[in-house]
């Protein structure tokens, strides 16, 4: 570990919603092979799901900011344009190695932040990884 706190910027940090709109169309497709004379309300309900999914990806991928890190303590600090917040580290995920998601515990309660790979550059995305999920 390192013995000093580290920052991390990024910029255009949007999911890609291709995962979130195959998936739903997959089970959609499931369902209603599953039960066809159901399949308005299969419909519906993927659909419900796919705008929900797409709602929490706008409030975990904030579009640009700083990100900082102190690994000793736990500690992530997050500075964004109307989003100022600092807290522990609780979880770390990351997804087909292109999206990386945060739990952090605050006074507030839980917040999350995911930062995608193409936000940053390679290198500090590779220390930012390695970083947070050896803090686990």
């Amino acid at each position: 570990m390192t013995g000093s706190a580290l920052s991390f910027y990024f910029t255009q940090n949007t999911p890609d919603h291709k995962f979130i709109v195959v998936f739903f169309c997959c089970l959609a497709l499931a369902l209603i092979i599953a039960a066809p004379t159901l399949w308005w309300w299969h419909s519906g309900t993927c659909l419900l799901g796919y705008y929900f999914a797409r709602y929490k990806a706008r409030q975990y991928f904030i579009p640009s900011g700083q990100l900082g890190v102190l690994p000793e303590q736990g500690l992530v600090f997050v500075s964004a344009s109307q989003q100022h917040w600092q807290g522990q580290l609780k979880a770390a995920h990351l997804y087909f190695h292109s999206a990386l998601v945060l739990s952090v515990k605050t006074e507030q309660g839980t917040r999350h932040i995911g930062v995608m790979r193409h936000a940053m550059d390679e290198q500090y995305w590779r220390q930012l990884c390695r970083q947070v999920l050896q803090m686990i």
